[in-house]
């Protein structure tokens, strides 16, 4: 099972996004986040396997969120991408 965080601060495209992350039992949704900043904070604490992220935010966009070494690592996305790979979806 995959863990998964929804960042978009549209409240339709999150839905949209836990409507079809629900019928899929390979995943879990972990949280759904309005804003970069607040998925931070998730992954954190959270073991996050996939993220959904919203391209145009605002204060801080998906892109910056990847590109920030605050926020982000390479050997995390690696790693995560690696599961995916791994679990057959």
């Amino acid at each position: 099972m995959l863990n998964v965080l929804i960042v978009d601060d549209e409240p339709l495209a999150l839905d949209v996004l836990e409507t079809y992350i629900s019928q899929m039992s390979e995943l879990n949704l972990v949280k759904r986040c309005s804003n970069a900043l607040e998925a931070n904070e998730v992954l954190k604490t959270e073991q996050i396997d996939l993220l959904f992220l919203d391209i145009q935010m605002p204060q801080l966009t998906g892109i910056d969120f990847v590109k920030n070494p605050f926020t982000s690592s390479d050997d995390y996305f690696y790693h995560s991408i690696s599961k995916l790979c791994d679990s057959g979806l």
